[in-house]
């Protein structure tokens, strides 16, 4: 089909994406590199609001990529921690820091306690749960 716009092109593929049981569970796009456009950033929101609603991850590619056999001496690959993706997104940032392109980036964690979390113990559990997936990382809890 075709539609009159992003999010609404956006919505009709997550929605009909997949084959008999197999469905996509995330979506992957471009970070807005216009935000004073304002179609871009409502562009941009409305798709992650409705991944949101479907149950989707996103995940969000910020900046140029590297060329095929470019080596990256340095930067950062930053992870919005969501603790109900079930893990998926921590093993997919893993994966890419695997890959002799992205071996010299940091991965570093984020992730958002609300006024009831104890924001020590979060940080600890991850902390936790890095050391025992062997995941080098470091953790920023953003209260």
């Amino acid at each position: 089909t075709c539609e009159e716009s992003i999010p609404k092109g956006t919505t009709t593929l997550l929605q009909t994406a997949g084959l008999g049981g197999l469905k996509p569970n995330s979506i992957l796009m471009g970070w807005p590199e216009h935000w004073k456009s304002k179609n871009s950033y409502e562009n941009f929101s409305r798709v992650v609001r409705c991944a949101t609603v479907l149950k989707q991850s996103v995940m969000v590619a910020r900046g140029t990529f590297p060329q095929r056999k470019e080596k990256l001496s340095g930067g950062t690959i930053d992870l919005w921690w969501v603790v109900h993706d079930g893990g998926m997104m921590l093993l997919i940032a893993h994966l890419i820091k695997q890959h002799k392109t992205w071996r010299k980036c940091r991965l570093r964690i984020f992730t958002v306690a609300q006024l009831e979390d104890d924001s020590v113990k979060m940080r600890n559990d991850l902390k936790k749960i890095l050391y025992e997936l062997r995941i080098e990382a470091t953790v920023q809890v953003i209260e």
